[in-house]
C-alpha cells in the first residue's frame, strides 16, 4: 500500500485523486461500485478517514461522527435492496442504507 490515492482511466489518460481532491485518506483498502455507479472507497484508518463515495463528480465522506461503526472500512457488500454491509477493522460490522448506519 502506498499513499497514492486512486486513479480513473477515461480511455486515454489518467486522473490521480488524492485527499486534495476530496478522498478522506489516500491509503484506500477496499473499492467496491454499487448498481447506480456509485464507487466507495474504504480506507486503512487514518487521519479523517471513514466511508467515502464518489458520484461521478464530487466526494463525500461518512465518519465515526456520522454512525460508521470504525473508520476502518475493510469490506463493502450491497444486498438486493441497496444496503451496504460494512466490514471494518477486525470485528465490527455495520449496515449503511445510504442515510444512516444501522
Amino acid at each position: 500500500m502506498t499513499h497514492g490515492g486512486v486513479s480513473q482511466f477515461d480511455g486515454k489518460e489518467f486522473t490521480q485523486y488524492l485527499i486534495k481532491d476530496g478522498l478522506s485518506e489516500d491509503q484506500i483498502r477496499t473499492i467496491y461500485c454499487d448498481k447506480t455507479g456509485k464507487i466507495w472507497f474504504g480506507f486503512n484508518g487514518n487521519r479523517n478517514s471513514g466511508l467515502t463515495v464518489y458520484d461521478g463528480s464530487s466526494f463525500k465522506t461518512y465518519s465515526v461522527e456520522d454512525g460508521l461503526c470504525n473508520k476502518r472500512i475493510r469490506a463493502i457488500y450491497e444486498d438486493k435492496n441497496g444496503n451496504l454491509w460494512l466490514g471494518a477493522h477486525l470485528v465490527d460490522l455495520c449496515i449503511f442504507d445510504g442515510q444512516k448506519v444501522f
